[in-house]
């Protein structure tokens, strides 16, 4: 929680409260990992968000925002330590960016 006279007052690490579309990019993300199965992994992607999206009755553009977001950030993060996986990371941002 954020006061904007005494600042941050508290922090959730678990994620249980806050914006819920959040949590669907952790998820989103798995699909990377069986990406060679399909003959389109951005439309796979899409349809992930979208039905957890249907599911959870969430605006699609804004679970995608918050997918591209911290994909953005996965992999800001990758090549800030140096991991050798960073450019898949960047793969799966520039899918969510189109």
């Amino acid at each position: 929680l954020l006061d904007k006279s005494r600042g941050w007052l508290a922090i959730d690490p678990m994620g249980v409260v806050g914006e819920p579309a959040v949590e669907i990019a952790v998820f989103v993300r798995n699909l990377w990992q069986d990406r060679h199965k399909r003959t389109d992994p951005a439309a796979a992607m899409r349809r992930r968000i979208h039905a957890f999206c249907d599911l959870l009755g969430l605006e699609r553009h804004r679970a995608h925002a918050w997918c591209f977001v911290l994909s953005m950030v996965s992999t800001a993060w990758s090549i800030e330590d140096g991991e050798d996986d960073w450019p898949e990371s960047a793969a799966i941002t520039r899918m969510l960016a189109g």
